[in-house]
């Protein structure tokens, strides 16, 4: 895989840290990381890769896509017409100790 085609498919944030101005990119994930450098440095080339994917829904339900969110009335909601799979999954940070450990995560696919 490219790493243009690696960037259309991860998003994630940056840090802003308290000393500094400038944000700092922070991810043990290195096709993350190479998003953001592709994004930062070559712009065009990824908006050129990207434009094969067309604005229509049929080309949209053409391609398979997969993701996971956290298990809410709203995600099953938007996702209703998906194949959704609950998944134990372990959190080791949360801004609230009693939200550490084990919650239900969900898979999301448009395929079988």
């Amino acid at each position: 895989m490219s790493s243009l085609s690696a960037a259309g498919r991860y998003f994630g944030i940056c840090i802003l840290r308290p000393d500094s101005a400038r944000p700092c990119i922070a991810d043990f994930n290195p096709e993350l990381i190479n998003a953001y450098q592709v994004v930062k440095e070559r712009p065009d080339e990824l908006i050129e890769q990207l434009a094969c994917f067309r604005n229509e829904e049929a080309f949209y339900y053409e391609v398979k896509f997969m993701l996971s969110n956290s298990s809410a009335a709203l995600v099953y909601d938007l996702y209703e017409n998906y194949h959704i799979d609950k998944v134990s999954a372990g959190r080791a940070i949360n801004a609230g100790g009693s939200g550490r450990g084990q919650v239900t995560e969900l898979i999301i696919r448009n395929y079988h």
